[in-house]
């Protein structure tokens, strides 16, 4: 079959990197202009530039197709296991999934890392919801495997996958179907198969997953929860040092400035005394300075010779 050229350009340009998309839109569009294909560059035009998780979700499937067939995989023995009611099967794929999701964020930061591009915490936790339903629903196993999805997916576990709108082109199983021929007839034969009875199995499963999610986030949130307790106390322990030494710091300057006063009132003491002492040194310096005067006074007198005498 041969290839739609629209879904070949949407693949390469919901690939790249999102910072280049409306650039490489335009050229793309110009390209099939200038060789007479006005129908194909309008519709290049109007292909949309993907979310950021729906960009990483290309972006694997572009650069790591293997592990996103580990998907497919997975979700087509969680579907087996499902319809079978093998509870025992379904807790090994469970904890299979949950490793997969987290292999899949590493993935896809590392990819993210190569081109450049900012990708948050939001962002991946979409992307591991896109990758679940793909593990829920055949044709949002289709869709991820496209390589043209434009916004992120995600399953309740009860109804089918909402995908209005979220692949760029046409059907979402083309790139599937062109990638594994074995694969696409194992959902295809999945999908006709499934019964209520089988819907039923999947609710279950899916209701079991959510109990488990749950438990896993009380198991966190109750592990947080003890850290920050353990920060507390230690925190506490720390503050209670820091006042045993303030408080000693304190008595210690109390008694200082007590010693200090006391020196304080002594050197007032002292420095009353020596005024007292420079008052009288000063009065007897003054009446010494006058007797002085006088006794010099008095030896001139009797220095002086008698009158009439030569």
């Amino acid at each position: 079959m041969t290839a739609d050229p629209l879904a070949t350009v949407a693949r390469e340009l919901h690939a790249s990197a999102p910072a280049a998309f409306v650039a490489a839109r335009t050229a793309r569009a110009k390209q099939a202009q200038a060789e007479g294909e006005r129908d194909l560059a309008a519709r290049i035009r109007a292909l949309t530039k993907p979310s950021s998780a729906a960009w990483a979700v290309n972006a694997l499937d572009s650069e790591q197709p293997e592990l996103v067939e580990r998907v497919v995989e997975l979700g087509s023995a969680l579907r087996a296991a499902s319809t079978e009611r093998d509870a025992a099967r379904l807790r090994e794929l469970a904890q299979a999934r949950q490793a997969l999701l987290a292999e899949l964020a590493r993935e896809a930061r590392a990819v993210a890392e190569a081109f450049e591009v900012p990708l948050s915490d939001a962002a991946v936790g979409e992307l591991q919801q896109s990758f679940q339903a793909a593990m829920v629903d055949p044709r949002a196993a289709n869709a991820v495997r496209s390589g043209m999805l434009v916004r992120a997916i995600a399953s309740d576990g009860l109804g089918p996958v909402d995908l209005e709108g979220a692949v760029a082109v046409g059907s979402a199983g083309q790139k599937g179907a062109a990638r594994s021929h074995t694969a696409g007839e194992g959902i295809a034969a999945t999908g006709r198969a499934d019964t209520t009875g089988a819907a039923d199995a999947r609710r279950r499963a899916a209701e079991e997953e959510r109990r488990r999610d749950t438990e896993e986030r009380r198991r966190r949130e109750a592990e947080e929860a003890r850290a920050d307790a353990d920060d507390a106390e230690r925190h506490l322990a720390e503050t209670d040092s820091a006042l045993d030494d303030a408080e000693q710091t304190r008595a210690a300057l109390e008694q200082r400035i007590r010693e200090l006063h006391d020196e304080l009132d002594r050197a007032r003491d002292e420095l009353a005394k020596l005024t007292r002492s420079l008052a009288h040194l000063r009065s007897a310096h003054t009446a010494a300075a006058r007797t002085a005067a006088a006794a010099r006074r008095e030896a001139d007198r009797y220095d002086r010779p008698a009158p009439g005498t030569v």
